[in-house]
């Protein structure tokens, strides 16, 4: 390999700032540059380097991309070398420095409008100190445009170019937007040789993945609404322009420094907003729109400022409401002819127009129990006619657009099959006519159709597209969880509009804020029953000590009762006694008064006779 190619490479490389990698924009801003090569020069001499330096260079990157985030991300690209998050100005303004190209993209983020103003300025105040020339591009919006005078007034469709851009007048919430393009274009005039500036205007970007028409795409894909909506009148003409196309207006401007400096990056379209909605509904959703008011439009939260625009609500086909209504009669009429059942010709037609209409085609769909023949397998995924070499049509032998891209052959023995039908309830077997008899034919008719040459399983692997055989062996939980991971991982992860970011997070609100109330609820509930059995514990205690003092108050009257004979019969017989006795011991004095007291009474025993 060359190493002069190698320098030459090296020496093309030039470091590039981004702000705000992370956002739609910029991300692909981003990626594009970093997928650009090196190109093969052509020599003073008029010679073409040798091929091995044209592969070469042709591989070199022509950009070393670094730039700002938002927010930390797993998703972020491989694309950016650098990523800085959160960096101070005075963090910041070293890495714009060690940059050959700073871009600064404020057409989707009206908070970096300050930004840009300081770092354009900061640079500009540095040019004697720059080790090589430095190119600042300014990505602004269109809607810096949006109030101004028509070129002509004749012909209102006459698009505005660059060459005019002295005229703009902009929209009343982007007045800063268009102080900074000002500024900026006046800074690139002090020394263009070291320091040149370019603001770039850019139309309403689409593509890849969407941002400003994401609503619209969404709300057509997800098939909820039968009326696509469209805010305000819908004639004016948007301006656009592909994500693509604009990353690589960015790159020509890198390396060609165009004149003038201010570029107007739209596209040749000139459609209205009436015309883009409409495209979307017809190829992805219902196909109609409805004139909304133009207010509604803040109310939407995927729609921002630059999208609110219009549209006439397209009025109901009286051709197609009739074209319905008949084919609605000739339904009946093969049901009524076939004892409640569709011919196959007609449910072939019914559910081929289903597959064909946008929601299956958008999200797919599952067939299950039809076709059941070869012949309808054939019928209905049939290709349409086409022009041929040899002959006026030729039918393609089948439909890409409606043919499944995964079969799934579910089977089990005969004996789990009889088991379990036999196990089912009653209603159960009435509702789907699995009486005995009637099981057994229908299980016999079924293997005989399916040893036969023809049949569905046949007709899909003519068509390469090899069926999953399921055996059904359990009607366990842990069999059929293993039974449904074996179908996803066939089929792959859904494909389908998850939540935004600020879905999951009212989401998690959500669930939060339902917590939290049933804790509370749960807690009130805790609360009011240990109150309820505070207060009944305190009745049962009360209970209780009131009977407890009615047992004492009988027990001291048993008491009482029973002590009245006792008491009388001493007051009578012997307290007469024992009182004198006492009355003469106090009188006595003895040494031992109750021996004297003893004696007393034994002398004086009134019953001793």
């Amino acid at each position: 390999m060359s190493e002069s190619g190698i320098e030459k490479g090296k020496r093309s490389l030039r470091r590039v700032f981004i702000n705000n990698t992370d956002s739609y924009s910029s991300k692909y801003i981003a990626k594009f540059l970093s997928e650009c090569v090196v190109g093969a020069p052509v020599d003073p001499d008029g010679e073409t380097e040798t091929e091995e330096e044209e592969r070469m260079n042709s591989n070199f990157p022509a950009f070393q991309v670094v730039g700002s985030i938002s927010d930390q991300s797993d998703e972020n690209g491989p694309y950016v070398l650098e990523e800085y998050l959160h960096l101070d100005r005075d963090e910041l303004l070293p890495k714009l420095m060690n940059c050959d190209v700073v871009i600064y993209n404020i057409s989707q983020h009206a908070d970096q409008v300050e930004e840009a103003f300081w770092a354009v300025s900061a640079l500009h105040s540095k040019m004697d100190t720059f080790r090589g020339p430095k190119l600042f591009i300014l990505i602004s919006t269109v809607m810096t445009w949006a109030c101004s005078k028509p070129v002509d007034p004749d012909d209102l469709e006459l698009p505005f170019t660059d060459e005019i851009f002295w005229r703009r007048r902009a929209h009343p919430s982007f007045k800063q937007h268009i102080d900074l393009e000002k500024r900026v274009v006046k800074m690139g005039k002090t020394n263009r040789t070291l320091f040149s500036t370019y603001v770039v205007a850019s139309g309403l970007q689409y593509g890849m993945g969407e941002q400003v028409f994401h609503f619209f795409f969404k709300t057509s894909w997800l098939g909820q609404e039968r009326e696509i909506p469209v805010f305000g009148d819908g004639k004016n003409i948007v301006p656009t322009i592909h994500i693509s196309d604009l990353a690589s207006v960015i790159q020509s401007v890198i390396e060609h420094r165009p004149k003038p400096y201010y570029l107007l990056a739209v596209d040749y379209s000139s459609n209205t907003m009436e015309d883009i909605v409409k495209t979307i509904a017809s190829a992805l959703g219902p196909g109609k729109i409805k004139k909304k008011l133009f207010e509604e439009a803040f109310l939407t939260r995927d729609l921002s400022e630059d999208t609110v625009m219009n549209a006439d609500p397209e009025a109901d086909n009286e051709d197609s409401a009739a074209e319905a209504q008949e084919q609605l009669n000739s339904l009946k009429d093969s049901m009524e002819q076939n004892g409640g059942l569709l011919d196959d010709q007609l449910l072939v037609k019914v559910i081929k127009d289903k597959l064909m209409s946008n929601p299956c085609r958008n999200q797919g769909f599952v067939l299950d129990g039809f076709p059941k023949t070869y012949d309808q397998a054939k019928e209905l995924f049939s290709g349409e006619e086409h022009e041929s070499e040899d002959g006026p049509s030729q039918i393609s032998s089948y439909s890409k657009k409606i043919t499944p891209e995964f079969v799934m052959c579910l089977d089990a023995s005969d004996a789990f099959l009889k088991d379990r039908v036999m196990n089912l309830p009653e209603r159960l077997v009435q509702e789907h006519s699995y009486e005995q008899e009637h099981f057994l034919q229908r299980l016999a008719r079924y293997r005989e159709k399916n040893t036969e040459d023809e049949t569905v399983i046949n007709y899909f692997d003519e068509l390469d597209i090899t069926p999953l055989y399921l055996e059904i062996t359990s009607s366990d939980e842990p069999d059929c969880l293993l039974l449904m991971q074996k179908i996803c991982d066939t089929v792959g992860k859904p494909r389908n509009y998850g939540p935004s970011s600020q879905e999951v997070e009212e989401e998690a609100r959500r669930k939060t804020e339902e917590k939290m109330r049933k804790e509370a609820q749960e807690r009130a509930q805790e609360e009011q029953k240990e109150e309820e059995e505070a207060r009944q514990r305190a009745a049962r205690w009360e209970e209780w000590t009131k009977g407890l003092e009615e047992v004492r108050r009988q027990e001291e009257e048993l008491l009482e009762a029973q002590s009245v004979p006792m008491r009388n019969y001493l007051m009578e017989q012997v307290m007469p006694t024992v009182t004198q006795g006492l009355i003469e011991c106090c009188m006595a004095h003895p040494q031992d008064p109750v021996d004297f007291l003893a004696e007393y009474l034994f002398k004086n025993n009134p019953f001793d006779y």
